[in-house]
């Protein structure tokens, strides 16, 4: 927990996607389209970096709980300002910040 951080945003129009926000890489998305990830071979031989000790379901009901503050806020629009830009929270720091992301050229 001493490096974890979550994320979070509303995707909707007129705003960021989630490519735009770097949440997913379309070209991962377009090899799982393939099925490339449920090959097994695919996956040994694709030199994926990422940790083999992340545990992600200590974050999960903190990042639902963010999600869900986000969306009352949309929905709501207290004081008439809507939804927030996207979060980023870090817990070993306790510090909440807004991160800026722009809405890449070409993207809806």
């Amino acid at each position: 927990m001493r490096n974890a951080t979550w994320r979070t945003h509303v995707a909707a129009l007129g705003r960021p996607c989630l490519q735009c926000v770097g949440q997913i890489d379309g070209a991962q998305v377009a090899r799982d389209r393939e099925g490339l990830f449920a090959d097994d071979d695919y996956i040994k031989n694709a030199g994926l970096d990422a940790p083999a000790r992340e545990n992600v379901s200590l974050l999960a009901p903190s990042v639902t709980a963010s999600l869900l503050a986000q969306f009352v806020s949309l929905v709501v629009a207290a004081g008439g300002r809507g939804g927030p830009e996207p979060l980023r929270f870090s817990p070993a720091t306790h510090t909440l910040g807004h991160l800026d992301h722009e809405t890449a050229a070409g993207c809806a």
